[in-house]
This record gives C-alpha cells, structure tokens and sequence, in this order.
C-alpha cells in the first residue's frame, strides 16, 4: 500500500534567484532552524548551561583576594606625660597606606566539588536535551503548516472549479430563463449556489492567509514575506511497529530528559554525602602596611610579610539535618523512577494508538481516493447531462457538492495521516536522525 505525506529531513539545498519565490520544505526546514524563536531562546539556555560547566563553578580552583586602602587625616594633639613634658601638635598630618593579596583554596571537602561537576555536566547535557526537544517539535511544526498550506492551496483549487462550475450553471439557467424553456426559481437558486460557493472560496481564502503568517512567524520571519509552496505530497513510509516501539525507549527526547532528570537527583544524594568528611583549605596571604604621622610615638611605620596556614573543620553533628536531607532526597530519586516508568507506560500506548490510526487513516486515504474519482467521473456525467436539460438543477448541485466534498475529505485524510505521521516520528526519534 503506497504510503501519503511527509520525507522527514531531506537534505538542504541552495536555489538560484529563479525560484526564489517558490519555499522548498528543505529551504523551510533550514530557516526555521536558524531563525525560530523558540529554539533560539533555548539555545541561549543552553549557552548559559555550557558557562556554568567549569571547574570554577564546582569550587575546585583557589580564590585570590586583593585588597587596597589609603587613608589620609589631619589632628590636633596634646600629651601630658608624668615627667611633666607637654606635646602639643596642631593639624598634624598623618597617612596610613597598606594592601594585601590572599589566596584560598579548599583542598578536600569529601568530594562535594567534583560531586558539583558532575551535576553541572548534567545541567549541560539537559540543556542540549531541551534543544534537541526544540529542534525536534520545530520540524514537526514546520512540516505540518507547510504541507497544511500544501493542502490549503489545493482545496482552494477544488473550490475555484467548483465556483467556475456554479458560473456556468447560472449562465445556462439565465439562457433557458431567456429563451422560455427555464424557470426563474432554477435561476435563482443557480444564483444562490454560486454566491455560496464564492463566500466558500474567501474563506478559504483567509485560512491561507492567517496559515501563511503563522508559518511566517514559526519560521522566524516577517508576517507578510510572500512565497508559495510546492503543490505535490511526497510520499513515505515508516518501519515497522517493533522498530519504532524499540526506537522510543532509546531515543524519545522526553524519555531522556527523565532520565537526566534522574541522574541529577542521583548526583545530589552524593553531595550530600559528602557532607560527613571533614573538609580542609589552605590559605596564604601577603600584607604590606606603611604609616606616617606628624603626631604621636612614632613619625613612621613600615611592616610587611607573608601569612600561611591550614584549617580543619569537621560538622559532628547539625541536629540530623543532613540525613533529613539526604532521605528527602532519597525520595525525590524514587519520584524520578517512578515518573519515567509512568513516562514510557503513556507513551508506549500513545504510539500504539497513533500507528493504529496512522493505518487506519492510510486504508482511508485508498478508499477516498477511489471514492473521488467516482464523484469526479459522477459531475462529468451530470454536467453532461445538465447542459442539454436532462438533469435539474439540484440534482446536479448534489452532483457538483459530493465532487467537492469527497476532494475535501481526501485532503483531510491526506493531513491527518501527515500529522500522524511526523506525530510517530518524533516520538521514536526519526527526526532527529532523518531516518526513513
């Protein structure tokens, strides 16, 4: 059974000016990847997240301090000693410069700063999932306004024939009106037909509109960028249902995003842990001072030198905080457990309705073709027909509505297989990869 809609993630090619007005789905997928709003926030998230990522960050590398004063002050002093001597001094001028460097650095903290690291690749590799996520649903968005658009343009196409059809229907009731063999009531409901067929078509009309600007907006560009769409379908098919149900547990963004979710959770009941080693620093410092005074003992003051030195310290016991943490903590891994099996459980039985559908929609797709062309080949015969008066003129309105009705209904059976479609294949992964 040949298969209808979408090629997920064909290769991205570059077009000459000729055909620039024509937007490919590669030339789409390529600049909603590029421009896409959601997917740029994201990336910025994960920028952020690849910032964080240091040594740093996890509290491995040392802390040096520097540190600068100049103070200035201007006194009036009188001393009285017990030998009788007086000293007395006014604005006496005095200064008092120093400045200092000093350098921390933990040693051991019972391996909480690599237990940090860890979390913080964690954060990262989240990050790039969240992208990927992004990415993912960009191009499922992408495919399915475009060929949504595809799918528009052709109904608009349906109701145009069927417009120009009700025109000549109304020209033909006019004739008869005219020359006596026709009824001003056959003319009159031609003429009701046709002005709901036109209502029809500018409605259509307007779907293609709001659909080209929110493709526009899905794409990153301006609401009102012209261009116009490929009118074909391609065609594709998916692998089997063992394939795709193995695909979900190994690359459904969501699963792993559950999964990192876990690991992170995992990380912190480690740093917790290490809560219970004591932790030691070294620290080193160099100081310089230089004093002048016009007042007092001493006129100056010089002093400068290096300090250094280890410090212990150890937490015995801090009310069982730590292990109340650590339990909750504990609790919150299990939570991540369960909410990945629920995951799966969700969306294994999602898949399987959707590729149940997906089939169902297919075996639709077959009998509604044969059904159009049945209903073309029946306005054939009825236009025939009605052209030399031997069918009224509801009995080909009929004719002429079950024409357009079973087109209509092809397009919808066309669409919601292609939702399916790249439903099914973001889910198992297949967009990620281009897989076919």
């Amino acid at each position: 059974m040949k298969r209808y809609f979408l090629i997920i993630i064909l290769p991205v090619l570059w077009f000459s000016a000729a055909s620039q007005n024509l937007l490919t789905p590669e030339e789409a997928l390529r600049i909603g990847l590029e421009n896409n709003f959601g997917i740029l926030l994201v990336r910025n998230d994960k920028a952020i997240a690849e910032n964080n990522t240091t040594i740093g960050n996890a509290g491995m590398l040392p802390r040096v301090n520097l540190s600068g004063s100049r103070n200035f002050s201007v006194n009036d002093s009188r001393q009285e000693f017990l030998t009788g001597q007086v000293n007395e001094r006014n604005n006496a001028h005095s200064q008092v410069f120093n400045y200092g460097a000093q350098l921390n650095w933990t040693i051991f903290d019972g391996f909480r700063m690599f237990r940090r690291y860890g979390q913080l690749k964690s954060l990262e590799k989240k990050a790039e999932m969240q992208e990927l996520l992004a990415v993912e649903q960009t191009i499922q968005s992408i495919y399915n306004q475009y060929y949504g658009l595809v799918l528009l343009e052709k109904r608009r196409a349906f109701q145009e024939r069927s417009l120009q059809l009700s025109g000549e229907r109304v020209r033909l009731a006019d004739t008869r009106l005219r020359s006596g063999s026709g009824s001003r009531l056959e003319f009159l409901q031609a003429q009701v037909d046709r002005n709901n067929d036109s209502s029809a078509l500018y409605e259509i009309r307007n779907q293609i509109v709001r659909a080209r600007m929110q493709f526009n907006h899905t794409l990153g560009r301006e609401p009102e960028t012209e261009f116009r769409v490929s009118d074909t379908i391609p065609e594709s098919s998916l692998p089997d249902e063992a394939v795709l149900s193995q695909r979900l547990l190994e690359y459904n963004t969501m699963l792993s995003l559950a999964r990192q979710d876990e690991q992170i959770a995992l990380l912190s009941i480690k740093e917790l842990r290490s809560r219970y080693y004591p932790e030691l620093a070294a620290t080193i410092s160099y100081s310089y001072l230089n004093q002048q005074s016009e007042a007092g003992f001493l006129i100056s003051n010089n002093s400068s030198g290096f300090t250094y030195g280890l410090a212990a310290s150890w937490s015995i016991f801090n009310g069982l905080n730590t292990r109340r943490e650590l339990n909750n903590y504990k609790i919150l891994a299990e939570n991540s457990s369960l909410r990945i099996a629920s995951l799966e459980n969700e969306l294994k039985a999602n898949l399987m309705a959707m590729i149940h559908q997906y089939r169902n929609k297919l075996s639709q797709i077959e009998l509604e073709k044969q059904n159009a062309l049945a209903a073309a080949e029946n306005l054939k015969l009825a236009s025939q027909r009605y052209s030399i008066g031997d069918l009224s003129g509801l009995e080909y309105r009929e004719a002429q509505r079950n024409d357009l009705n079973a087109s209509v209904r092809l397009l919808q059976s066309l669409q919601e297989a292609g939702l399916l479609e790249t439903g099914i294949r973001q889910m198992t992964g297949l967009l990620r990869f281009g897989a076919q």
